[in-house]
């Protein structure tokens, strides 16, 4: 460590206890679920206890050749019970209940077409969600092992926005994306697929996890790219771009190369407008990532990397 910036560990979970409910139909709907039970500590960090965690979901789904819809709803129930209080965080005993529901539906088109020598199949693939989390103050309940997460097309269609059990945030939003796929009509490989998206916001943000309350209408708005040249190259990109600023906030992109098992080069090029370290700051981020891994002889491997 730097002795002039030591990094604090986090918190140990000692123990942690997992438990889940897979997939499992009843009455017409899909039940599922999953709790946990864990005991955080660490000397340097306060508050410290236990944390029980209780989140099941019911989901009604159908779908057809061409169209797929589903509604889910659960509660998620967290329970504190804290031997290391603050004077932020006075509540030894903080307690939530908070409703999740959400709404995913999306259409799949299909044509063939030919590209030079090969055939193609091609989709148009329109995605609906929304989801509603009413506001619950959270600022009583401590933050062990949460953190926001980061915005990319996952993020896009997921309902809570943070990683974690410490925070549920509110949400009233419809995210809106269309993605095209080109698929190798004689192997059924996807040679190329496109995709953008963008979330829509009905309310102001309320819940907080250290980052600025959002107020806009709209995210950035995301566009990515990635496919296959052919057997040894693929390409892939993201684009995150503010339509309020009219400024590019992120682009990434990359080239791999893959001759043959075991034998790999990438090369990745990332800029970031504004990251903001969770020590203090905002900075821009301007990287290139090269790796790669090659064989030599039967017994050995160069693998590299330079960032």
């Amino acid at each position: 460590q730097d002795p002039n910036a030591p990094v604090v560990p986090p918190y140990n979970r000692l123990p942690q206890i997992l438990g889940s409910l897979s997939d499992t139909d009843w009455l017409g709907l899909t039940w599922s679920g999953n709790g946990e039970y864990a005991r955080f500590t660490q000397d340097q960090l306060a508050p410290t206890g236990e944390r029980f965690v209780l989140y099941p979901t019911a989901a009604f789904s159908r779908q057809g050749s061409y169209w797929f819809f589903t509604a889910r709803a659960g509660v998620h129930m967290r329970e504190y019970s804290l031997d290391r209080t603050t004077a932020a965080l006075p509540d030894s005993h903080p307690g939530y209940a908070i409703p999740i529901t959400s709404l995913d539906a999306g259409l799949v088109f299909e044509r063939d077409l030919q590209l030079r020598d090969t055939p193609l199949t091609q989709t148009l693939e329109p995605r609906a969600f929304y989801v509603y989390i009413p506001y619950k103050n959270q600022s009583n309940a401590p933050v062990f092992d949460t953190a926001l997460d980061d915005f990319n097309f996952s993020q896009l269609f997921a309902e809570n926005r943070y990683i974690g059990n410490d925070r549920i945030g509110d949400a009233n939003q419809l995210t809106l994306a269309l993605t095209s796929r080109f698929l190798d009509r004689d192997t059924g490989a996807e040679r190329l697929r496109l995709a953008v998206g963008q979330r829509f916001y009905f309310q102001d943000q309320r819940v907080s996890l250290n980052e600025p309350l959002r107020s806009a209408s709209t995210s950035d708005f995301l566009l990515s790219g990635e496919g296959r040249l052919n057997d040894a190259w693929a390409l892939a990109s993201l684009l995150q771009y503010n339509f309020d600023s009219h400024e590019v906030e992120r682009l990434n992109a990359g080239v791999r190369y893959t001759p043959a098992p075991g034998h790999a080069l990438n090369a990745t090029w990332r800029f970031t407008r504004q990251l903001v370290d969770p020590l203090g700051g905002i900075e821009q981020i301007k990287q290139i990532d090269i790796s790669g891994q090659w064989p030599v002889s039967d017994r050995w491997n160069l693998i590299g990397r330079w960032n």
